[in-house]
């Protein structure tokens, strides 16, 4: 059960276009360049990589796995899912590789309440994280991010998640899974610019 929502394992296929449990080869390539590009240009900026993923590689999966994985799915979620990502297990699966500057303690896994654990104590926990400084971090990487020509967020990545969602933001202050960030110049209207801009702004406050 997931309160009234598809299960996980529907949602990627069905609104995420993404292979549950697997990387489809597409998706590894677009965040290794997305990585690539946005390092490269803070580096050459600020003379220091950012707190998010240095790409390393991709590596291509043999295409009996994929389609193993295609098998296993087929027998675990509808046709219409299948349907979504079957191009995507077409083209095969990837593993992609980066380095994070640091250790990417994810605010969903770190912020949640342990078990057993009461509010107050929760709270008195994350105090030791010096969320103040954390925040400031985040918002630094956010300006640093649109100051080299990238939105965080727009409508493109609607129900797909972004740089500063509680399962990307690092503890650190740092960001991962790149694949929300757009190139600004690909806004194609002063509208389409300004919303994504207050699509971001809301969503790191939240």
């Amino acid at each position: 059960s997931n309160f009234g929502h598809s299960p996980m394992l529907e949602h990627f296929p069905l609104h995420e276009n993404k292979i549950p449990g697997a990387l489809s080869l597409r998706e590894a390539e677009s965040e290794f360049k997305i990585a690539c590009d946005i390092q490269h240009a803070h580096f050459k900026h600020y003379g220091e990589i950012a707190k998010m993923p240095v790409p390393l590689g991709v590596h291509k999966i043999e295409s009996s796995e994929s389609k193993r994985i295609r098998a296993s799915l087929e027998n675990r979620i509808s046709r219409k899912a299948i349907e979504n990502i079957s191009h995507l297990l077409d083209e095969g699966l990837g593993i992609y590789l980066y380095y994070y500057p640091g250790t990417p303690h994810r605010v969903r896994t770190t912020a949640r309440a342990l078990q057993g654990e009461n509010e107050a104590a929760r709270v008195n926990r994350l105090q030791e994280w010096n969320p103040e400084r954390i925040i400031q971090r985040w918002s630094s990487l956010f300006a640093r991010i649109i100051h080299l020509g990238y939105l965080p967020y727009s409508f493109h990545n609607e129900t797909l998640g972004a740089v500063f969602d509680a399962g990307n933001a690092c503890m650190d202050g740092g960001f991962v899974d790149l694949d929300s960030l757009i190139p600004i110049d690909q806004m194609k209207t002063d509208d389409a610019f300004f919303d994504a801009l207050a699509g971001s702004i809301l969503g790191l406050i939240r």
